[in-house]
């Protein structure tokens, strides 16, 4: 055998050639190449990967703005009843109005810097007696500047007494309202197809101190549904609010001409041909006729004394202060 440190290396001839599937092993293999090449194709995924990344995060940005901006315009709507833009609403008022931005500043007294900034939308929340002197200035409540649905005279007078009130008068004011609210509930329907009869009603043309006097009355026929006190025979129509609180001013009183019981109230015609309206009690073993309001005198029932009929209740239609005239 011939000794390892006596072999030429540079002859090519004693170094064995293998083959690995059909590449010749002993050929030198360019690995500079291929890690460039590797490297080029991971830097182009990574690349790639971070376009991704930043797509998906655009779309998330876009969407979470979209939907704060959704809610936002939401929750507006749910606390003012509608969306709108004060702004736009400004201009609009003004364009109706035919008013301008100088116009408006010599009414109000307002800065045309600061209307020119809610007109743009600049200013969003303006302070509440900056809008409501616009308002003024532009011959519109808040509420019809604001689309909202605004009180009537008579609401606001009873808000306005209703805070007045202490707790046992705010009771008695709900308490009365649920009543009236459950009374009105009972009502025929507007569309009921139940026939209707006419009744006549007596309207006095004459107040006396305590009492209201029919022998001078105007009669009026108004259409009741057949089922509605199918026993009243007339109704009578107050003009007075010397009842209150039972029996108000306009209310229309069914009346059956027949004699009261005990504890009802009933119409009753005095000696001088005056009507009155008491509850019929005793006293002392007496018929005894029992005032109702404070402005009139408890009285005993006397043969001078005619009943004129039981009242049966109020009549409420859906139009009780103007019934239909036929």
């Amino acid at each position: 055998m011939t000794p390892l440190s006596s072999l030429d290396v540079t002859d090519t001839s004693i170094i064995p050639i293998c083959k690995t599937n059909g590449r010749d092993v002993s050929t030198p293999v360019r690995t500079g190449n291929m890690r460039v090449g590797v490297a080029f194709y991971t830097l182009i995924w990574t690349f790639a990967f971070l376009l991704y990344i930043i797509d998906i995060s655009v779309c998330i940005i876009c969407i979470s703005q979209c939907i704060f901006t959704n809610f936002r315009f939401f929750m507006r709507w749910v606390y003012m009843g509608d969306y709108y833009d004060i702004g736009y609403r400004l201009k609009d008022v003004m364009a109706e109005k035919g008013v301008t931005i100088s116009q408006l500043a010599d009414m109000t007294g307002i800065s045309e810097d600061t209307i020119k900034a809610i007109r743009s939308g600049k200013t969003k929340s303006p302070g509440i007696q900056l809008m409501i002197s616009i308002a003024d200035a532009l011959g519109c409540t808040m509420d019809g500047f604001l689309h909202r649905q605004s009180l009537t005279h008579e609401e606001l007078y009873l808000l306005s007494k209703f805070r007045t009130l202490n707790i046992h008068g705010k009771n008695m004011v709900m308490l009365m309202a649920d009543s009236e609210d459950h009374m009105q509930r009972q009502l025929p329907g507007r569309n009921s197809t139940a026939s209707t009869r006419k009744i006549p009603c007596i309207s006095s043309t004459h107040t006396l101190a305590s009492n209201t006097d029919y022998s001078t009355h105007a009669t009026e026929f108004i259409d009741m549904p057949a089922d509605y006190f199918p026993t009243a025979d007339y109704c009578l129509r107050l003009t007075t609010n010397m009842l209150h609180p039972i029996y108000m001013k306009d209310d229309l009183l069914a009346v059956e001409k027949d004699f009261p019981r005990l504890g009802d109230i009933a119409v009753f015609l005095n000696e001088d041909g005056v009507e009155m309206i008491r509850k019929y009690t005793e006293r002392d073993g007496s018929p005894y006729l029992e005032a109702v309001s404070r402005c009139d005198k408890s009285i005993y029932l006397t043969s001078d004394i005619i009943c004129l009929g039981t009242i049966l209740g109020i009549i409420r239609l859906q139009d009780t202060r103007m019934p239909p005239i036929s």
